[in-house]
């Protein structure tokens, strides 16, 4: 019979474990030795803090599943989110077979896995949950002593947003990276850096699909929608395992289509309607052009409150300088038109005499009706196909369940150049199982190996 971890036969070998009959352990008791096991076998005290296998030099793996409950709160000026995700990590640890405790209980500084989020700005991390499994489940369901840890992470991230210049009909890609190089002693212990060769993350697969459920909830997610997910490994060369979840959402333009493109719409109309006005009266219609201006930079300090400093122009900043601009050329048009008057009235033509024919005014208001329809048609349908073609590119690559996003398949890879030649995250996670001490492993980590315990 094979040692147990942390162990050390009273007589020197290990044939008197046959002697002494009997299970190694139960592990539906709360994980003690047999009492006539316990005389034979005298354990060393174990170093609870050291992840399990950390004798033997093996990496420990981590059975994880992600659970992204909830993305709302999306500002665009800080380019911040909040999130809610919930990670569950199962693991085996066999040096509980020396825990005296009750039934499911774990040592108070016992070591466990633990993830942080790279792009947290404020978030909290809150263990929900750490047990045995083996004290509670059925026969069959779980691995002896096997443990489970769920924690959830609430709270704001940094967010890159992208593809603004699209606004109100811009896209994005929420990026959340799980730094899973880190451990903890007990619950409230503090997170600990640790490398490859103390534990390794695999995600936990259903069937061909990875362990990750991405929801929503449309009443959090404001103005926004999540389209799909996907789940990446990156940096395959690091010290320590990172997960990479990524969810695309695209904006509905609907609430800033209703606040800001219809009232520009309703001014463009008052603009085209100014010109059906006297030509003699140039105060009025100065006047006039002047509350229309001042009507349109209202609009423009509303977009400002919406949108970060960026170089790019969005959509809604060219409809609002294409509008300054026709406003300013018909300001310029009602002088001229004033000055062309007056030239004709001064010659003799008299005060009431029109300079004008009758149908010039309409001809001037067919004119800008036509340079408004291709302004407005042109940006915002340019818009609307940009983020069509996004959701179909999308749909493709996925495919969309009704009510969540479905996942694309992941991938794992160095860098990002590295993309079109990397491994799926099937053959990833098959490959750490497979043998998680060297595979993915720098070289300079494998030449170190935790220190044994001397016996």
């Amino acid at each position: 019979m094979p040692d147990l971890p942390g162990q050390v036969p009273a007589n020197g070998d290990g044939a008197c474990a046959a002697a002494a009959g009997g299970n190694v352990a139960d592990s539906k008791n709360g994980s003690t030795l047999p009492s006539e096991q316990k005389e034979v076998f005298k354990p060393k005290p174990v170093k609870w803090w050291q992840h399990p296998n950390s004798e033997d030099g093996v990496p420990t793996t981590i059975r994880t599943e992600i659970y992204l409950y909830h993305i709302g709160d999306m500002n665009t000026v800080e380019g911040t989110l909040y999130i809610e995700v919930h990670v569950q990590m199962n693991w085996v640890d066999p040096r509980l077979v020396w825990w005296d405790g009750e039934a499911g209980d774990l040592p108070e500084n016992i070591w466990t896995p633990h993830f942080r989020i790279r792009q947290e700005k404020e978030v909290v991390s809150d263990v929900m949950e750490l047990r045995r499994l083996d004290a509670y489940a059925a026969e069959g369901e779980c691995k002896p002593f096997e443990v489970t840890k769920k924690t959830c992470f609430s709270g704001k991230i940094y967010n890159r947003i992208t593809h603004l210049h699209l606004f109100p009909f811009d896209f994005d890609t929420v990026v959340i990276t799980m730094d899973g190089g880190y451990c903890v002693a007990g619950i409230n212990g503090p997170p600990n850096r640790s490398l490859k060769n103390s534990h390794r993350n695999v995600i936990n697969h259903w069937g061909d699909e990875p362990a990750v459920c991405i929801r929503y909830n449309d009443a959090f997610m404001g103005e926004w929608t999540a389209l799909a997910g996907q789940v990446d490994y990156i940096e395959l060369d690091n010290s320590y395992d990172l997960l990479q979840v990524s969810i695309s959402l695209s904006r509905s333009p609907k609430y800033h289509l209703n606040t800001v493109v219809v009232p520009l719409v309703l001014l463009s109309v008052f603009n085209i309607l100014g010109h059906a006005m006297p030509v003699k009266e140039l105060p009025d219609r100065l006047t006039y052009q002047g509350t229309l201006v001042v009507a349109v930079m209202a609009l423009l300090f509303v977009v400002t409150d919406d949108l970060p400093t960026i170089t790019e122009r969005t959509i809604i900043d060219k409809l609002i300088n294409g509008n300054l601009g026709l406003m300013a050329l018909s300001g310029v048009q009602c002088v001229v038109e004033d000055r062309v008057h007056l030239h004709n009235t001064d010659n003799g033509g008299g005060d009431d005499t029109s300079t004008f024919p009758d149908w010039y005014a309409y001809l001037v208001m067919v004119i800008y009706t036509l340079i408004y329809v291709i302004l407005y048609g042109k940006l915002l349908l340019s818009g609307k196909l940009a983020q069509n073609r996004n959701r179909k590119k999308l749909i493709k690559q996925a495919g969309l369940y009704e009510d969540n996003p479905k996942l694309i398949p992941g991938k794992a890879y160095k860098k990002q150049e590295d993309l079109a030649n990397s491994l799926s995250l099937t053959d990833h996670v098959k490959k750490i199982n497979e043998n998680p001490e060297e595979y993915g492993v720098p070289g300079w980590l494998k030449r170190f190996k935790p220190q044994q315990v001397p016996g």
